[in-house]
C-alpha cells in the first residue's frame, strides 16, 4: 500500500509539474501579447484600451496562477517529505529483512551442522552395529566353541573315568599279580624247600612275574599320560570361560554404547525438527516483508525489425526495479518489485523464484505465472529447453528443487505425494 501510494504522489507530482510548465508557457505567451499591446498602444488608442483590459484579466490570471503555483508548491513539498519518511520506513524495514536474512542463514548453518552430526552420528551407530554384529558372532562362535570344549570335556572326563576305572583294574591286576608273585614266590621257596624243583621252573616264573612287572608299568604311564590330557583340557575350559566372560563384558559396553547414541541420534533429530519449524517461519516472515504478490519483468532482447530503446535506471530507488522505453522520441518510465535485463540468464530468474518453492515445500499455497504479448518469450521463461542445464526454464528447475528436497527429507522421516494436472 505505501509502495502504492507512493507511485500515486509521484504520478500526481509529475501532472502537476506538467501543469506547472503549461501554465508558465501560457504566462510566457501573456506576456508576449501584453509587449505586443504596449507597442501597438501608440497606434492605436481603441486598441491599447482593449489591451489594457486584456492586461488587467491577465494579471488577474498571472495572479491566480501565482496563488495556484504557490499551491502546488506547498503540495509537492509536503509530498516530498512524505516520500522521504517512506523512504525512512523503507530503509528500516529492509534493515530488518537484513536481520532476518542473517538469522536464517544462522539457522541454516545450525541445521546443516545439526543434519552432520546426525549423518555422523548415524554412521557411527552403523560401524557399532556392524561392530556389534561381529561381537555376536564371535560371542555365538564363542558359545560354539564353549559347548564343544564342554562336549570334549565330558568326552575326556568319561575317558578319564574308563582310565580310572582301568587303572583300578590294572591296579587290581597288578595287586593279584604280585599276590600271585609272592605266593609263587612262598610257593617257590616251599617248592625249593620240599621239594627242590628244577631251576628252569624258577627262571620261567620269573620271566612271567617280569612281564607283568612291565605290563604294570606301560598301565602306569598310560595313566600319566591321561592325567596330563585332562589337566590340559580343564585349562582349555577356563580359557574358554574367561573368553566368554570377555566377550559378553564387551557386548554389554557396546550395547550401553548403542543406547547412548541412538539417544544423541533422538536428540539431534529433535533439535533438526525445531530448526526446521524456526527456519519456516522465519523464511515466510521474509517473503510476506518482501510482499506476498510480486510483479517481476524480464525484458527479451530487441528484435532487428524493432525500433526503440531500452534502458535501466543507474541511481535512485529504482535500481533493479525500473525500466525505461524510448518511442518516437517519448519515454515511458516502469517501475516493478525487479526486473531483469536481456543478459539475464535462466538461472538469475531461478533464483529470485526458488524461494517461493521452497515456500511451496514448506506448506504454503504458491502461485506462479507468465503474462505477455505472443513472442514475449514466456514459453522460454517457463520452459526453456529442458535438454540442456543453462537453458533449463522455471518449471524443469521447480521440479528438480522439488525432487531434490524431498529426497534430502525422507531421512527425517518426510513423505511427499506428488501429484501434477495440466488445464
Amino acid at each position: 500500500q505505501l509502495e502504492c501510494k507512493i507511485q500515486e504522489s509521484v504520478a500526481m507530482k509529475e501532472e502537476l509539474q506538467k501543469q506547472y510548465a503549461s501554465l508558465g508557457e501560457s504566462l510566457k505567451k501573456v506576456e508576449a501579447e501584453q509587449m505586443e499591446c504596449l507597442r501597438s498602444y501608440g497606434d492605436e488608442k481603441e486598441a491599447r484600451i482593449a489591451a489594457e483590459s486584456s492586461r488587467n484579466e491577465l494579471s488577474e490570471e498571472l495572479n491566480r496562477v501565482k496563488l495556484e503555483q504557490k499551491r502546488l508548491n506547498d503540495q509537492i513539498k509536503m509530498l516530498q517529505d512524505t516520500n522521504k519518511r517512506l523512504q525512512e520506513y523503507n530503509t528500516s524495514l529492509q534493515q530488518y529483512n537484513c536481520n532476518l536474512q542473517a538469522d536464517a542463514t544462522k539457522n541454516a548453518e545450525t541445521i546443516d551442522k545439526l543434519q552432520k552430526e546426525k549423518n555422523t552420528m548415524v554412521e557411527t551407530m552403523n560401524g557399532l552395529k556392524d561392530h556389534s554384529n561381529s561381537v555376536k558372532l564371535q560371542l555365538e562362535m564363542a558359545k560354539s566353541s564353549q559347548s564343544e570344549a564342554l562336549k570334549q570335556k565330558n568326552n575326556l572326563l568319561s575317558e578319564v573315568e574308563a582310565l580310572r576305572g582301568e587303572l583300578h583294574q590294572v591296579r587290581d591286576d597288578r595287586d593279584h599279580k604280585s599276590a600271585e608273585i609272592n605266593s609263587l614266590l612262598s610257593d617257590l621257596g616251599v617248592y625249593k624247600e620240599l621239594t627242590g624243583k628244577s631251576s628252569s621252573e624258577l627262571e620261567n616264573v620269573m620271566i612271567r612275574c617280569d612281564a607283568l612287572e612291565e605290563t604294570c608299568s606301560n598301565q602306569t604311564e598310560k595313566i600319566k599320560t591321561l592325567q596330563i590330557q585332562l589337566a590340559s583340557a580343564n585349562e582349555k575350559l577356563k580359557r574358554s570361560n574367561l573368553t566368554t566372560m570377555e566377550t559378553m563384558s564387551e557386548y554389554e559396553s557396546q550395547k550401553r554404547m548403542l543406547e547412548d547414541l541412538q539417544l544423541r541420534l533422538t536428540e539431534a533429530e529433535q533439535k533438526i525438527v525445531d530448526g526446521e519449524k524456526l527456519r519456516k517461519k522465519l523464511h515466510n516472515t521474509i517473503l510476506e516483508l518482501k510482499g506476498n504478490i510480486r510483479v517481476f519483468c524480464r525484458v527479451r532482447p530487441l528484435l532487428s525489425n524493432e525500433s526503440g530503446a531500452v534502458s535501466y535506471p543507474n541511481n535512485g530507488e529504482n535500481i533493479g526495479r525500473g525500466v525505461e522505453l524510448m518511442h518516437n522520441t517519448q519515454s515511458y518510465s516502469f517501475a516493478f518489485d525487479k526486473v531483469f535485463d536481456h543478459s539475464a540468464s535462466q538461472e538469475d530468474v531461478f533464483t529470485e523464484i526458488s524461494q517461493l518453492v521452497q515456500s511451496a515445500l514448506d506448506g504454503y499455497k504458491v502461485c506462479i505465472f507468465a503474462y505477455g504479448q505472443t513472442g514475449s518469450g514466456k514459453t522460454h521463461t517457463m520452459m526453456g529447453n529442458p535438454e540442456f542445464n543453462d537453458q533449463k526454464g522455471l518449471i524443469p528447475r521447480s521440479l528438480e528443487q522439488i525432487f531434490q528436497t524431498s529426497q534430502c527429507l525422507m531421512s527425517q522421516g518426510w513423505k511427499y505425494k506428488m501429484q501434477v494436472c495440466s488445464n
